[in-house]
């Protein structure tokens, strides 16, 4: 009981140990002491308030959901064999991973058949082994692990990862209490349950992936630009620019070495969420990094149908090093101006006239009208790029303005502001950036037009979502 507990504090006192620690002392004073005998659903029960105690939002976490439900699933499945027991783990874990993950990998149930009883014959057992630092068994053991991990990571790798997308929660209490009652001693039960579980998981996959409303969000990914334009049932999605992180003077030594993209932690995390595994448009406005430094994250994750750019872009050294090396076979890439029309696609290109470098006097501003609100977002474009589009497009319109330049005081010319009357006006810029974007004049240009101003420093993701 004393290890057990110098255990605990040794590894830095996690919340999530509690539950193991206090069953098992409770256990082993049951195993010591004929008077003190408390069930398994007893000890099950205290180790849950006792957790809850040290850490009362430890079921708001995935770890601490599992940890709790796969133990109490444990006490009522002795009665099954060791592959039902783990099927009925996998089935369990099954709608918490994916409401929180949003994939689940074809192989996540096979691979625990194999790796649980390896990792409790061999993997345990060695790491006390090497605790005693005996240098030979030392190194043995770290390549073990080392394998171990290895293995899992490859598996994990391997493309049967299936977009289920973000089930809501009355799916997933369903989805719970059907798949413990698919292995119950009553026959007929259990099989009435595995049946209802699988058409529940069915309507809760279409309720995912095919949303009876559309939506247009500005990710909030720091100094950067990325939106998204979903329509309803996701029958057209259309990403424009990825972000990407700019770094100006950094060392080697300062750059997080397992640090992941905002492109990957952010967008495809929210892609996936919303059933999305399929981008139809990636649109890239032009070649700064913090608007086409995540694309290549996007493209690899991603299945693409069209790479969007302006024209004279593919020209640029920008897309030979940051897009083309990660481009699939089935990948389109399109190269626009104003006068060409692209099929399928919910947007229209207003900006450029003609081929220029990919530059922000070169970028894509793009238009579109959903749900009865006519939105514009242009990019970098500068002041005398938007003044240009008012000439050429002198009775356009607007309710929603996507500030170019991250609200800099070089673009949101004050004659197109006039011209297109907007209603509100959307900011994506990084907190305490080092370009202080949004710029004041920007601001107070729109106070002058009364423009309601949404900003991703302050207000995160920013989201419309059309009427039907």
């Amino acid at each position: 009981m004393m290890i057990l507990i110098m255990f605990y504090i040794f590894v830095g006192a996690p919340a999530i140990l509690v539950r193991a620690v206090v069953a098992g002392e409770l256990a082993l004073l049951s195993l010591g002491y004929k008077g003190f005998n408390l069930s398994a659903t007893s000890i099950w029960a205290i180790s849950l308030l006792a957790s809850l105690v040290v850490a009362p939002q430890l079921l708001l976490t995935l770890g601490g959901q599992l940890s709790f439900l796969l133990t109490f699933c444990l006490l009522f499945s002795r009665h099954l064999s060791f592959w039902q027991s783990n099927l009925l783990m996998g089935i369990v874990m099954f709608p918490l991973i994916t409401h929180q993950q949003f994939t689940w990998h074809l192989l996540e149930i096979p691979i625990n058949f194999l790796a649980i009883p390896l990792f409790e014959i061999i993997i345990v057992p060695s790491i006390f082994v090497g605790v005693w630092q005996i240098p030979f068994i030392t190194s043995f053991v770290n390549q073990l692990i080392h394998l171990f991990a290895s293995i899992i990571d490859t598996v994990a790798s391997l493309p049967l990862n299936c977009v289920v997308g973000k089930l809501a929660w009355p799916f997933v209490l369903l989805l719970l209490i059907l798949a413990m009652l698919s292995f119950t001693n009553k026959k007929t039960t259990a099989r009435i349950a595995r049946m209802t579980w699988l058409i529940t998981l069915i309507l809760g996959i279409i309720w995912v992936r095919f949303p009876l409303h559309g939506e247009v969000s500005l990710f909030d990914i720091g100094q950067g630009d990325a939106i998204l334009v979903r329509l309803p049932f996701n029958q057209n999605v259309t990403l424009i620019d990825t972000g990407g992180k700019v770094n100006f003077g950094e060392e080697n030594w300062q750059r997080l070495k397992y640090s992941r993209p905002k492109g990957e932690t952010v967008i495809i995390n929210y892609l996936h969420s919303r059933g999305i595994s399929k981008v139809n448009q990636l649109v890239l406005t032009h070649q700064d990094q913090d608007h086409i430094g995540d694309a290549y994250i996007i493209l690899q994750k991603m299945a693409v149908d069209r790479v969007i750019i302006p024209k004279g872009m593919r020209q640029q050294p920008a897309f030979a090093q940051k897009i083309k090396p990660y481009l699939k076979q089935r990948t389109q890439v399109i190269e626009t101006t104003d006068n060409d029309t692209q099929q399928n696609m919910p947007l229209k290109v207003l900006y450029p006239f003609e081929s220029g470098h990919g530059k922000n006097e070169d970028c894509i501003a793009l238009y579109g009208e959903f749900g009865g609100k006519r939105f514009l977002t242009s990019g970098d474009l500068d002041k005398a790029g938007e003044e240009k589009i008012c000439q050429k497009y002198p009775n356009l319109k607007l309710d929603i303005l996507k500030f170019g330049h991250h609200g800099s005081k070089t673009s949101t010319s004050s004659e197109a502001i006039k011209q297109w009357c907007p209603q509100y006006g959307l900011v994506s810029a990084g907190r305490n950036n080092r370009y202080h974007h949004p710029h004041q004049e920007t601001l107070d240009l729109a106070q002058q037009q009364k423009l309601i101003v949404y900003n991703t420093q302050i207000n995160g993701m920013i989201t419309y979502v059309p009427r039907i």
